[in-house]
């Protein structure tokens, strides 16, 4: 299911006329934000009618996900490779958290999800259910999942899905609140060492 969205996804991107859109969806947002772009202006910009604008999304939001499905493809790809240089679940999971809080903020995307307290609750909503945002998210963790399932280590009702849907929110928290844990690499490590990777994993990872 998850890789059918994501395989969906990538399809959409071979479109000239999807490109078009995310690129001007993503000039609109920065310079009006998420909230004050309307699908008129992104049409306009992107040089198309409702009529294209709507035969590849259906509304705003869907735009918004295709954005962040885009936009985080390299730190993506980034954050894979240095997951599967790692050989122990728990490592895993802070190491993933720390790449995110700390690296994320540095790109245009966190710029747009996190410009004002209106964008800021797109992105929180987002989420919350993003189907595409859990299926990356989904694919990602996927072999640290598989790890703590043959060492053994994870704990009884865990699953892939919770797990996905846990860390995202858990993620985004961290980057909608500021907090200590955003300039300190050390307190963010020892907090996800304490109250995160218990609820996760027996101590036997």
């Amino acid at each position: 299911m998850n890789k059918t969205v994501t395989k969906t996804a990538n399809q959409l991107l071979k479109e000239r006329s999807v490109v078009a859109i995310l690129d001007a969806a993503r000039q609109c947002y920065v310079e009006n934000g998420i909230s004050n772009t309307s699908i008129d202006e992104i049409a306009k910009r992107a040089s198309v009618g409702r009529t294209t604008f709507y035969r590849n999304f259906k509304t705003k939001r869907a735009v918004t996900e295709q954005l962040i499905f885009l936009d985080s493809n390299d730190a993506k790809t980034q954050l894979v490779n240095i997951l599967a240089k790692i050989k122990n679940p728990t490592d895993c999971i802070v190491a993933g958290i720390t790449f995110n809080v700390f690296e994320f903020p540095k790109t245009l995307l966190y710029s747009i999800l996190f410009a004002d307290e209106e964008s800021i609750a797109v992105t929180r909503d987002l989420a919350i259910d993003s189907e595409l945002i859990v299926a990356v998210c989904t694919e990602v963790l996927e072999p640290v999942f598989k790890m703590a399932k043959a060492s053994g280590c994870l704990r009884k009702g865990i699953t892939l899905p919770l797990m996905a849907d846990w860390l995202i929110k858990l993620t985004f928290s961290f980057l909608m609140v500021p907090t200590q844990y955003q300039k300190d690499q050390k307190a963010l490590k020892k907090y996800v060492l304490q109250f995160v990777i218990p609820s996760l994993f027996t101590e036997q990872a």
